[in-house]
């Protein structure tokens, strides 16, 4: 196998890849919008157990921590497709670059998790 073959085998599937990866980010995207109430409910009553067991003590920092996470949430939603194609290019995510190039043998190496 020739470099040229290595590398265009290479970019076919780096390009696989993210064709898949926007496709991902699609569904979630969906399904967080779709399901956004059910989120919001669940949080509510999450938060609501929190505050009782505490007395409220930690009321500012839940009512934080629900802000944050439907932002997250409304983020995620923001990756869907409507019919006029996606809210957010499926592309602007994670990707690979197949011009990378390989790993330097001086690199360290990946820590297993």
């Amino acid at each position: 196998m020739t470099n040229d073959s290595f590398q265009t085998q290479l970019k076919e599937l780096a390009e696989a890849a993210n064709q898949r990866i926007g496709e991902v980010r699609e569904k979630i995207g969906a399904l967080a919008h779709d399901n956004r109430s059910k989120v919001t409910d669940l949080l509510d009553k999450a938060g609501s157990l929190i505050d009782d067991k505490t007395q409220g003590k930690y009321a500012d920092k839940v009512s934080k921590a629900k802000d944050s996470a439907l932002h997250l949430v409304d983020k995620v939603a923001e990756a869907r497709r409507t019919e006029r194609g996606p809210v957010v290019d499926p592309a602007s995510g994670p990707s690979i670059d197949p011009g990378a190039g390989p790993i330097p043998e001086s690199a360290p190496p990946r820590q297993a998790d």
